[in-house]
């Protein structure tokens, strides 16, 4: 027999009464339990973890370049630059701008992203959680269209946005 196994036996066993050997049950018992719950919430959220950075990767880049004095005045050149990097798969600009969105009846602080769609398609599944319309016909510049998030306004036929001075 295994050597561990002799020295295990040996400590299992009861010497004088079976009370012992019902500690030593209860213990080994107490420990798997513990053992087991432990591989089980490790794993539950290990699961979670994937799904929420595979939903967070979806929509939003795991690396922003910002100019936070204004616009990046030579965006081509800086995503040529971004592209070069080995690892990197896409690269879209975009405009971010505080805005103020209302309607006939209400009004509300929100960001606006204004987002190149040939690009923006190549990086992120942001088409895939739309749930109106597709993101082709906001290509479309004789109309002007935008994506509302689902907790925006409600469905208004017309809405105004005012921004900030953009010079």
């Amino acid at each position: 027999m295994n050597f561990h196994v002799n020295i295990a036996l040996h400590y299992l066993k009861p010497k004088n009464s079976s009370f012992i050997s019902l500690l030593s049950f209860i213990s080994i018992l107490d420990i798997t339990i513990g053992v087991m719950a432990l591989i089980i919430i490790i794993s539950v959220m290990n699961g979670l973890n994937h799904t929420l950075e595979k939903r967070v990767i979806g929509i939003e880049s795991q690396l922003i370049v910002l100019n936070y004095n204004g616009f990046i005045d030579h965006y081509k050149k800086a995503i040529r630059k971004v592209s070069s990097i080995s690892g990197v798969k896409s690269v879209s600009p975009f405009i971010y701008t505080d805005v103020m969105i209302s309607s006939a009846s209400t009004s509300e602080g929100s960001i606006l992203r204004g987002i190149d769609i040939k690009t923006e398609e190549k990086g992120t599944d942001l088409k895939k959680y739309l749930v109106n319309g597709n993101l082709s016909e906001l290509n479309n510049r004789k109309k002007n269209e935008i994506v509302l998030g689902k907790n925006s306004l409600k469905a208004s036929s017309s809405i105004f946005h005012i921004t900030p001075s953009l010079s």
